[in-house]
């Protein structure tokens, strides 16, 4: 099996219009979260939680609930790395960002060493239905 660069793939990913700056990529595949999102990008974040949460009150087991509440999602897009203190102490997981996707053997590295990749950017308005590819909602 052969294994792409970061910029091999990076090309791959541009070439299928797939989102993500993967120019500032580490070798792991990860990258900064880079908290600095619009209030368009909070308010996407707010009716995407608000329309899960009229589901998973009625249907989600209480585990999934409580999991949430712990690690304050709802409110406002969640700050990578307070996310991961809070899993660290519960778990001993934690997050990591990513570009959007990446090549499976660094992902199940990643997954090995307890840290789970979670896309740092967003999906628009317009995709609140669907989107073709994970995004930190779909993530989380």
């Amino acid at each position: 099996m052969t294994t792409m660069s970061v910029a091999e793939y990076a090309r791959d990913c541009a070439a299928q219009g797939l989102r993500g700056d993967y120019s500032v990529c580490r070798a792991d595949f990860t990258v900064s979260q880079g908290y600095d999102y619009s209030e368009e990008e909070q308010a996407v974040w707010r009716t995407l939680c608000d329309r899960q949460t009229k589901l998973t009150r009625r249907l989600a087991h209480h585990s999934y609930l409580d999991g949430v509440e712990k690690l304050g999602l709802l409110d406002r897009i969640p700050d990578f790395d307070e996310v991961s203190a809070k899993l660290r102490k519960l778990t001993g997981w934690q997050i990591v960002a990513v570009p959007g996707l990446i090549p499976a053997a660094p992902f199940f590295d990643h997954l090995a060493d307890r840290r789970f990749p979670v896309t740092n950017w967003l999906r628009t308005r317009q995709e609140l239905d669907y989107i073709v590819e994970p995004d930190m909602f779909h993530d989380f």
